[in-house]
């Protein structure tokens, strides 16, 4: 019986057999170096993780502040609208009773500035 490393060997006399193997020995770390590059590399990519993350973050804030300003300034913007649309109904009306001769020039004026 032989295997794919073991050698028979027969002689009249005798019988001899050989064997051979080889041992390979790697380290389970493996190889400092690429365990130093991998190390490194993990760390820059941790470093990019949080800055993205602080950047996000960031950008969020900023659109939140936005958001904010931008109902602030649409409540600005509706109140002004009212005050001018009342102005413009004061006008109306006063234009209205001048040319009805139910009001003086003077209270038209007024009314326009």
């Amino acid at each position: 019986m032989t295997d794919s490393n073991t050698k028979t060997s027969e002689s009249e006399s005798n019988k001899k057999i050989y064997t051979a193997s080889l041992v390979f020995e790697y380290p389970l770390i493996g190889n400092i170096t690429n365990q130093t590059n991998l190390e490194i590399n993990q760390l820059g990519l941790r470093k990019l993780e949080i800055f993205y993350k602080d950047k996000l973050q960031n950008l969020n804030a900023e659109a939140q502040s936005l958001n904010i300003s931008l109902t602030s300034n649409q409540k600005t913007l509706n109140q002004r609208l009212k005050i001018i649309h009342t102005n413009q109904q004061q006008v109306q009306i006063a234009l209205n009773n001048y040319t009805h001769k139910n009001d003086k020039i003077k209270n038209l004026i007024d009314i326009l500035e």
